[in-house]
């Protein structure tokens, strides 16, 4: 090989200066050859790329055609909401059920805060914490009628958070001769007309959750959440289901809004009238219809119908 190059060269150069040219554009020649060859060489293969949009994470939710909800003046000052919550941490709403002053010919709508005592801590007795406000006051005064309230924890298990996003929703109060607290709530559910709206209120600090009263019904005394998963659908459609078929005669169900799986269902219970044997509760059940914090639950903006050009 050495040898044939030395020949070429050799030549090459007894041509004188023009082969000497001739040399350096072969060479150069060559050179562009090997750069093209590597090019394409390294050149990747082309990728069959599915047409698809590129995943560019989650997009915050249009509300732009939702009316936010009118304000409502709750029967209690919102001031007075606000300095209650302020001074009672353990209250973590105020529910209010418009109609029950004429219906029950009390002084003002059943309007009361709703307490929820700490989970159970070390060396305390459950029944005793979860029930803490069962004969208190919000100073923890012993008080017959006391105070209502929901439930955090049973025996270890989670019952209710505070900020009302549970599929369910119990709050506990007394059934008062006087018709304070729940006193009275059974008579009126079981005149009621579900032709007719009838809704109760829980407010929070700058929010307000409104339900839809769809029945009331008499129920055992074995705890509603502590023995149903409510967050599995089929268990929470076979929980109310079953209540939709009790027919006891101070039952008052609206057939056609019986709850479903995916809605948020607030539950007021309380001993049920002549019941001196404490064998049943009584069951006022309502559906979340609107939530001020959530914009998904407003209602849809009515779009003007457009007027045929003359």
């Amino acid at each position: 090989m050495k040898e044939k190059l030395q020949r070429f060269i050799t030549a090459f150069k007894m041509n004188g200066e023009v082969k000497k040219k001739t040399l350096i554009a072969l060479i150069a020649i060559v050179a562009v050859i090997a750069i093209v060859i590597l090019i394409i060489c390294l050149k990747p293969a082309d990728v069959d790329v599915p047409d698809e949009p590129i995943d560019q994470g989650p997009v915050e939710p249009d509300y732009s055609d939702r009316v936010e909800p009118a304000p409502i003046e709750p029967v209690v000052a919102v001031d007075t909401m606000k300095e209650t919550f302020e001074k009672y941490p353990d209250v973590f709403a105020w529910l209010e059920i418009p109609g029950t002053k004429e219906a029950l010919e009390i002084e003002s709508d059943t309007s009361y805060p709703v307490a929820m005592a700490p989970a159970q801590q070390a060396g305390e007795d459950a029944d005793s914490t979860r029930n803490y406000y069962l004969y208190r006051d919000l100073d923890g005064n012993s008080y017959k009628p006391g105070t209502l309230f929901a439930e955090s924890m049973v025996q270890g298990k989670y019952i209710n958070g505070r900020d009302l996003s549970d599929p369910v929703t119990v709050i506990y109060g007394h059934n008062m001769a006087n018709r304070s607290m729940f006193g009275g709530l059974e008579r009126f559910i079981r005149e009621m007309d579900f032709s007719q709206e009838h809704v109760m209120y829980m407010y929070q600090d700058g929010r307000r959750v409104t339900y839809e009263i769809v029945g009331g019904v008499q129920y055992d005394t074995s705890h509603v959440i502590y023995y149903h998963d409510f967050t599995d659908d089929q268990v929470f459609n076979d929980f109310f289901t079953a209540l939709w078929k009790e027919t006891a005669g101070s039952t008052n169900l609206n057939g056609a809004e019986k709850p479903v799986a995916g809605d948020k269902v607030l539950i007021l219970s309380v001993c049920k009238n002549g019941d001196t044997q404490h064998q049943f509760r009584y069951l006022i059940v309502g559906k979340m219809v609107e939530d001020t914090a959530d914009p998904s639950t407003w209602a849809v903006a009515e779009t003007a119908e457009e007027t045929p050009a003359e």
